[in-house]
């Protein structure tokens, strides 16, 4: 099943520095809060998700590195062709990423398994 990074919030956490932190965690790379984009918060198995977008550089694209521990495998996708098994929360994100004012374009999202 292919999903999204993430994953929950310290209890000193807040929203921005756990999905910082998560990111940095799964995929090996380290954002600034200003990166983040917050589109708004979904129901995921009887709690509320904060979702988040980061537009990534060539250079952070290339240094991606995913936690062998966390995450089976990576794949780039473009977001008219998802691979089956794709679940319903990338879709809600991809949705809400259309709706934002602040994004252009979107040509392609990383998923997870």
């Amino acid at each position: 099943k292919w999903t999204l990074p993430g994953g929950g919030a310290t209890r000193r956490e807040t929203l921005v520095e756990a999905a910082i932190r998560e990111l940095h965690e799964e995929l090996g790379i380290v954002l600034l809060r200003r990166t983040l984009t917050h589109l708004g918060e979904v129901e995921v198995s009887g709690y509320k998700a904060p979702l988040f977008a980061v537009q990534l550089n060539q250079l952070q694209v290339e240094q991606i590195t995913p936690d062998k521990f966390e995450i089976y495998d990576t794949q780039w996708c473009d977001v008219h062709e998802l691979p089956s098994g794709a679940q319903p929360i990338i879709h809600i994100a991809l949705e809400l990423l259309s709706r934002h004012g602040g994004i252009a374009k979107i040509e392609s999202v990383t998923l997870s398994s």
